[in-house]
């Protein structure tokens, strides 16, 4: 017996039957609606009336009642005097009846009459009257007729019978019947009862997947054509004739109409598509070739199409492609199906492995890499296994690539998981591949374990959110990231970014927002360089990052957002997508752009002189109006914005624009927008209370690594509020910037400026766009080590060691910072490797110039004015008992929100050692309090820096000094000196809620109270006092006062230590140990609860 040969079409029909038509063929006998009528005219000429009798009670049975009984006497009424008639069906029975013309015949005597006479007149009185005769109660008469009966004839009949016998009388003829056998579907019922011969028809019953494919691709030929009429051209189209055509591959068109439609995707996606839409197409039609059309001679030729456009391309998806149809190749060839001539096949395998060795080798794309490693691993091995060499090295490398994938996004293992499982159909004894599938199992697990877990989190995380949870929502959305880190799992993950992303922004960090969100939108358009798909994801993180990068007022970058978010909402929208749906809060971030604009320094004006133009372009027409008025363009500002023509007169445009500058908008924007025209730029922060301030050279790569790690410095402390973490440093300042000398990839170095923490970094020079796995983590390594010793400098733990072991194992913090939030590599896979990120990049020479008009700035009126609102400048009151629920809610605070208030500079003060106070007097001379210290330069440091920061007289009383009296009831004259912030002055113009004022505190235990009520006494003669340094380095020598250094003060705080309550700024003066002296008289003084409270914490 001869073996059947192998055809392609029945075996992926066999393995992919989706992928074919689910529709079915089959024979049904067909009636012509004019043979049944002739049928009927000429029924008495064949005496067939019995059978027609049949058919009319069988037809009323579906279309009238089904309740009808059999005739079972002679033909012609019997003895019963009717042809058929109803029975009664209880009510409950019928509530199923679905067909008939009511429920009325369930409980009603309905009487029929079959006739197929010619004297149809005649019969149907003849029959009525045996009907009324029988007295049975009828109330309907049905008489149904294989004539045809005019309309006006069988009305008059109708009603002559209705009066003379009282019955509802219902004449049916042939156009009835035939009306109801072909409108209804009764086809078979006439065919089966009039027995009727007919000729056979073919029908597709189509199936579930064929109904759906036919309506895609009917409203896909509706958009296709839509577009091509209306002229919008663009990849959207090319992907739409692409699925066009392959929708009719699965419904298993005509060839010609299949070939017709991939020839008309290749016209455009020449025309108007990308270089992956082009390899795209070439590969389905060559695919289709093969399995749909088993046309060999025709799939060499495509395969040809096929490699000259994936050669030299850098996405591994089309040399995927390639390689899919090289297996192919070698199995048709090595059937013989294909002749070395006609397959190539020797010069295209070596095509396709120097291809693949090619990507391979670009390491700074780790993803794409292995990827590529893994396809020539995979054609490796269908050589060696035509060839019958040994295979254990390729199965090892194999076993190597699942195990190195881990932490790829970009890599995906579930394909190559198939493939591998598939082999073990042929490799069951080879070791080397039981090893293979030990691994598999290991690994694929595992990773199914992590993300199940992590979906959990996620939903978890989402649901804080909503709540308005957000360091919760960190929390359990942080622990989700790592373990999402999948190509599975890769649209969880960029759910979870997005998310992580918006509840940073929401507690006020906005640098980790916008890091967060960045890595969220490279993973998302990933989906675009690999397979071409423009998704809403992407569109949504490009939404969210143009509106962060306005709050922080980084105009270049605001734009380059908004200009990829608006072809992505386009190319959505000719996908189909609500155009209103997507273009929401676009009028909203064109009014607060232009709000941002109205900011701007007059000096920068000039900068943005062919700005407006390129706003209209961009469709941000409201922030173009706000910079030519800016720019001195009033008369070009269109009425309509007034909406009265003549309200330009009377300062009307004027107060019409300070709205618009002064809207609540404005409190989430800096105090001018940031050209990035300048060498050295600024970055702001404020975390747990400490203000960041990054001075960056401007250049690659310095500033995609002061983002970095502002971004990893806000993630990582990001939940520090909840955990009672502070900062015990008000600033820290860090400069940046680039030497060709510098370690790789940066070296850090944490000193002091002024007795405040400062960090020099120094980075190398390389390409934050393209740095291969070894080099992020040298990235990564070098910021977890600044990071530590930024925490350790500058910020300070409740419980050390409790509250870093739940941030840094439960929480993963460390992870979550350095990890998924850095700039390098992610930002280029989005804007590219040359983003427009400084003002001159968006300079347009074409466009209209604005020249700057005006000599001073358009509201320098109001500048001049305080705007402040009389609740700005209201003083602090200070609280009792409690404080509110809302404000112990940390949970509510935003880190900006948060201040930590310090005149005190510590590691100075640490040196310094201050270890003492004396007080001198001189008549004629305000009295001097001096804080003596063991270091001469650390404390004239202290000084000095104060007389810089306040002047050499504290004109505004920044500097609070107390004196706490009565602290020890065993020593009557002990005092404590407490050096600090006034908190009146330095929160006053803030929106704190919580504040962290750092002091310094200084025991005092004289046997004698002289010395320090002579200085009162002076000092109340002479209402003022100096501050100075003083020094005595052992305890046999006096002092040495440094009087150069001296700052005038004029508040002094004398305080009694029992009036001291637990929220008062001098609680500090007051230890746990402490037993101060309470007059008599005084049962529950302050003191008493600030003791308890201290004791108990």
């Amino acid at each position: 017996m001869e073996a059947k040969s192998f055809s392609p079409r029945d075996f992926l029909r066999a393995r992919r039957p989706e992928q074919f038509s689910d529709s079915i063929r089959v024979e049904t006998p067909a009636l012509d609606r004019s043979i049944l009528e002739y049928h009927l005219d000429t029924l008495t000429n064949r005496n067939e009336a019995t059978d027609f009798e049949n058919f009319a009670r069988r037809l009323a049975e579906r279309e009238i009642c089904p309740n009808l009984l059999p005739q079972t006497g002679p033909t012609g009424g019997g003895d019963s005097k009717v042809d058929s008639e109803t029975y009664p069906v209880a009510d409950d029975l019928s509530l199923g009846w679905y067909v008939g013309i009511g429920r009325e015949a369930a409980s009603e005597r309905w009487a029929f009459a079959f006739s197929a006479k010619k004297e149809w007149r005649s019969k149907v009185r003849s029959d009525i009257a045996k009907v009324a005769a029988t007295e049975r109660g009828y109330r309907k008469a049905f008489f149904i007729s294989n004539q045809y009966i005019p309309d006006r004839v069988r009305a008059e009949v109708e009603d002559e019978l209705r009066n003379e016998y009282g019955l509802d009388v219902r004449i049916l003829d042939r156009t009835w019947i035939l009306d109801k056998v072909f409108r209804h579907g009764h086809e078979s019922l006439a065919i089966e009862t009039l027995k009727l011969t007919t000729s056979i028809r073919k029908e597709v019953q189509k199936g579930p997947l064929d109904t759906q494919r036919e309506r895609e691709l009917d409203e896909l030929e509706k958009r296709i054509q839509d577009a091509l009429h209306q002229q919008h051209y663009g990849p959207q189209l090319v992907d739409d004739c692409i699925r066009a055509a392959i929708l009719a591959r699965s419904l298993e068109r005509p060839s010609t109409e299949i070939d017709g439609r991939f020839l008309r995707a290749e016209r455009v996606s020449a025309k108007y598509g990308t270089l992956h839409q082009r390899v795209e197409c070439a590969y389905q039609r060559a695919w289709t070739a093969f399995w749909w059309h088993e046309d060999y001679d025709l799939f060499t030729k495509l395969y040809s199409a096929v490699e000259a456009l994936a050669k030299g391309s850098r996405n591994a998806y089309d040399l995927e492609l390639l390689t899919n149809l090289w297996f192919l190749l070698h199995s048709a060839f090595h059937r013989s199906d294909l002749d070395e001539e006609a397959a190539n096949y020797k010069e295209r395998t070596a095509t396709i492995i120097a291809e693949l060795k090619r990507l391979r080798d670009e390491q700074s794309r780790p993803s794409t890499s292995l990827q590529a490693e893994t396809l020539l691993l995979l054609v490796q091995l269908a050589l060696r296994i035509t060839s019958q060499e040994p295979l254990d090295s390729v199965l090892h490398e194999l076993q190597t690539v699942v195990r190195r994938c881990e932490g790829l996004v970009g890599y995906p293992l579930e394909p190559l998981v198939e493939i591998l499982m598939e082999l073990g159909n042929f490799l069951n004894d080879v070791p080397a591949y039981e090893e293979l599938f030990e691994t598999i199992i290991e690994v694929a697990g595992s990773r199914k374990e992590e993300v199940s877990a992590a979906r959990m989190l996620l939903k978890r995380g989402a649901q804080q959110l909503a709540a308005n949870r957000p360091y919760d929502a960190i929390r359990s959305l942080g622990r989700a990231l790592h373990r999402l880190y999948k190509h599975e799992s890769r649209h969880d993950l960029v759910r979870a970014l997005y998310l992580c992303g918006c509840a940073y922004e929401r507690v006020g960090l906005l640098w980790a927002a916008r890091g967060t969100l960045l890595t969220a939108a490279s993973v998302a358009t990933d989906e675009y360089w690999r397979y071409g798909d423009v998704t809403l994801p992407q569109a949504a993180c490009y939404r969210r990052l143009k509106w962060l990068e306005l709050q922080l007022g980084r105009l270049p970058h605001a734009l380059s957002w908004h200009e990829a978010d608006t072809l992505v909402r386009n190319a959505l929208a000719a996908q189909g997508y609500n155009w209103e749906h997507l273009s929401e809060g676009e009028l909203e971030f064109d009014a607060v752009l232009g709000l941002l604009l109205l900011k701007t320094d007059f000096w920068e004006l000039k900068h943005l002189s062919t700005l407006p133009d390129v706003l209209d372009g961009l469709g941000l027409h409201n922030s173009a109006v706000a910079l030519r008025y800016a720019l001195g363009y009033e008369d070009e500002v269109p009425k309509e914005y007034l909406g009265v023509e003549d309200e330009h007169e009377g300062g009307a445009l004027y107060d019409f624009f300070l709205r618009w500058r002064n809207q609540p908008a404005a409190e989430d924007l800096p105090a001018t927008p940031l050209l990035y025209n300048k060498s050295k730029i600024t970055f702001n922060s404020s975390v747990l209370g400490c203000r960041i301030t990054v001075e960056s050279e401007n250049t690659s790569p310095c500033v995609e690594l002061a983002e970095s790690t502002l971004a990893a410095l806000e993630s990582l402390l990001s939940t520090g509020p909840v955990e009672r973490v502070v900062a015990r440093e008000p600033i820290l300042t860090i400069a940046i910037r680039r030497s060709d000398f510098a370690e790789k990839p940066f070296r850090f170095e944490m000193r002091d400026h002024e007795g405040r923490p400062h960090l020099e970094i120094t980075c190398s020079t390389f390409d934050p766009h393209n740095l291969s796995l070894e080099e992020q983590a040298q990235v990564k390594d070098k910021l977890f080590n600044l990071l530590a010793n930024v925490i350790a400098r500058v910020v300070m733990f409740e419980n050390p060691e409790q509250t870093m072991e739940k941030m840094f194992k439960e929480e993963l913090a460390l992870e979550r910072s350095i990890n998924f939030t850095g700039s390098f590599v992610v930002l280029s896979n989005v804007l590219g490797h040359n983003p427009k990120t400084s003002i001159s990049n968006w300079f347009d020479s074409q466009a209209r110039e604005y020249t700057l008009k005006r000599s001073e700035p358009w509201d320098a009126a109001d500048r001049c004015t305080d705007r402040e609102s009389s609740a700005s400048r209201r003083g602090l009151t200070f609280g009792e008992g409690d404080p509110p629920e809302d404000l112990v809610d940390r949970g509510r605070t935003k880190h900006k929100q948060i201040a930590t208030v310090s005149l005190i500079r510590e590691t100075l003060w640490n040196k310094a050692g201050w270890s003492g106070t004396a007080f001198l007097t001189a008549p004629g001379y305000p009295p001097i309090l001096a804080l003596i210290f063991r270091d001469a330069e650390a404390a004239k440091q202290i000084f000095s820096n104060w007389r810089n920061e306040l002047g050499a007289c504290d004109a505004n009383e920044r500097l609070r000094v107390s004196i706490v009296r009565g602290i020890d009831r065993n020593n009557r004259h002990a005092y404590r000196v407490v050096i600090g912030s006034k908190p009146e002055v330095e929160l006053s113009r803030k929106d704190i809620r919580y504040a962290i004022l750092i002091s310094r505190v200084n025991t005092m235990e004289p046997t004698s109270d002289v010395n320090l009520m002579r200085f009162l006494s002076s000092y109340e003669a002479f209402g003022e006092y100096f501050l100075a340094p003083a020094v005595m380095r052992d305890r046999s020598s006096p002092p040495e006062f440094f009087l150069d250094q001296r700052l005038m003060k004029r508040e002094l705080y004398v305080r009694e230590a029992w009036k001291i309550g637990r929220n008062d700024v001098d609680a500090v003066a007051i230890k746990e140990e402490d037993e101060p002296i309470i007059p008599s008289g005084q049962e529950n003084p302050p003191v008493l609860e600030l003791l308890r409270w201290k004791r108990e914490l």
